[in-house]
């Protein structure tokens, strides 16, 4: 959502979301992020699901958070 309405108003997207077949992924494209209490909250629970259970964690960068369910 927040790539949709970014693209709406010309600006360059900070997260893309994409589901695939087995996971999440998220990719957040901008350094200097702040999205708000809200999504703060959602993004720290998708890591701690990610960690836990049987999710794997898969980080390519900073801005990369990969949620694959086995």
């Amino acid at each position: 959502m927040k790539a949709a309405l970014a693209l709406n108003k010309g600006m360059a997207p900070q997260v893309v979301a994409a589901k695939t077949v087995n996971g999440i992924n998220l990719f957040v494209l901008s350094k200097k992020i702040y999205f708000g209490d809200d999504f703060s909250a959602d993004y720290t629970r998708l890591i701690g699901l990610s960690r836990a259970g049987s999710y794997k964690w898969i980080a390519n960068g900073v801005g990369d958070l990969r949620i694959q369910f086995f």
